[in-house]
């Protein structure tokens, strides 16, 4: 079991993280490649850092 601790993630996070402008981050997601954030209040959601971790590594593995 990896070791890492979870955190959750807000937009601007993902976008440093990832490099991706945030209108790419949803459309992403809306085409179901990209991990769907997780609704944390009425006007705010979040993604967990393990699906951003697992998501950057698969995208590695396929441009490596």
């Amino acid at each position: 079991m990896n070791n890492q601790e979870v955190t959750i993630l807000r937009i601007d996070a993902v976008v440093a993280i990832t490099g991706l402008p945030k209108p790419t981050i949803y459309r992403l997601v809306k085409s179901g490649k990209f991990p769907k954030p997780h609704k944390l209040a009425e006007r705010c959601s979040g993604w967990k850092s393990i699906h951003i971790r697992h998501w950057l590594n698969n995208l590695q593995q396929v441009e490596g």
